[in-house]
């Protein structure tokens, strides 16, 4: 009788493991560094491509830390064994994966209890713009501060119940991504796919543009690391969150020097007073918000968590101000769109 597709995937995983423990059983009990010095007597020094991911709760800098110390067993080069080294953990501990190209699969545990992260040392500041129960593409504020702008698919509204149709040339994609901008003179410009828009409330004009932004009938970008949602640049290295729900980090090489676990699709670069000044905001699959700051290759956490009440469908630095990041949340239990503005407090 044939076997059903589940359970055969099951029986190959298992025995994949099972040849794997088979080789010699996992030693529990061991520290970090015993257990990075019987990965290298295992594996042997060799050149080595290795992509490394974090798949574990440890904190960044620690990981970051260990990867450098698997990484020092090694000799590196693009053109080694290509190599996946997973950093991950169990009720135990963590464990180090490697995985190479030759089909061998390499172990090791160490049971350090997972420390306790710093708490970040600045606070996100939140200011409300508004709401609408049509989805918000993007939102700007007036010269003066006293109003809001909202971009929604077919039109412009303001916050003083002003509003104007965009009489848009061509069809929108599904769930289409757009910017708008208010400028010192009161004149609203908009940004969407294959379209541009200019006028006030009285009058917006839109006309075809062939500029480059969004891929023709999507709503994503394409760029030469290949398709994506959002892109920030930080110290010369790109955070890019793509189709396949994961945000990657790229520096000088081709393949990612890092995969980030459970953030989400939008992110935005914002300026600050604080730190190393440039920092990252992004939304998490949590339903929350946070920043980070990145500095000499090194990604730590500059901010809690901030809660929102449902799903970041959009995030864009702010046209008017660099230190601001426009927000917008799909509200679950209201049914609206509900638009923000981010900043960094330096006060704790």
């Amino acid at each position: 009788m044939a076997v059903p597709r589940p359970h055969l995937a099951a029986l190959l995983i298992f025995s994949a493991l099972r040849a794997v423990f088979s080789q010699e059983p996992p030693v529990l009990g061991r520290d970090l560094e015993e257990a990075i010095q019987r990965l290298g007597q295992r594996v042997g020094h060799r050149p080595m491509a290795i992509t490394w991911q974090n798949q574990s709760t440890m904190p960044p800098e620690e990981a970051d830390a260990v990867r450098k110390r698997v990484e020092s067993l090694f000799e590196l080069s693009p053109n080694g064994l290509e190599t996946k080294a997973t950093l991950s953990e169990n009720p135990r501990g963590y464990v180090i994966v490697l995985q190479t190209s030759e089909g061998k699969v390499y172990i090791e545990y160490w049971t350090s209890p997972p420390s306790k992260p710093a708490q970040p040392p600045f606070q996100l500041k939140r200011t409300y713009l508004g709401e609408s129960p049509r989805p918000i593409l993007d939102a700007a504020v007036s010269p003066d501060g006293k109003t809001s702008v909202f971009l929604e698919s077919f039109r412009v509204a303001s916050t003083d119940g002003r509003s104007a149709g965009l009489g848009l040339p061509r069809p929108l994609p599904r769930d289409p991504r757009g910017r708008v901008q208010v400028n010192d003179a009161g004149e609203i410009r908009v940004q969407l796919p294959g379209i541009r828009c200019m006028g006030t409330f009285r009058k917006m004009q839109c006309s075809p543009s062939e500029e480059p932004w969004i891929v023709a009938g999507r709503n994503y970008f394409k760029g030469p690391r290949g398709l994506y949602y959002s892109l920030a640049e930080i110290d010369g290295d790109a955070f890019q969150s793509e189709l396949d729900g994961h945000t990657r980090l790229y520096g000088n090489q081709t393949e990612p020097a890092r995969v980030l676990e459970n953030w989400g699709s939008e992110l935005a670069p914002v300026e600050s007073g604080c730190g190393a000044k440039l920092q990252l905001m992004t939304s998490l699959e949590t339903e929350q918000v946070q920043a980070f700051e990145y500095s000499g290759g090194r990604l730590r956490a500059s901010t809690p968590a901030l809660s929102t009440d449902g799903p970041i469908v959009a995030m864009w630095q702010a046209s008017e101000h660099r230190d601001e990041v426009t927000m917008v949340v799909r509200n679950r239990s209201k049914r609206i769109y509900e638009a923000s503005r981010l900043a960094i407090s330096c006060t704790h």
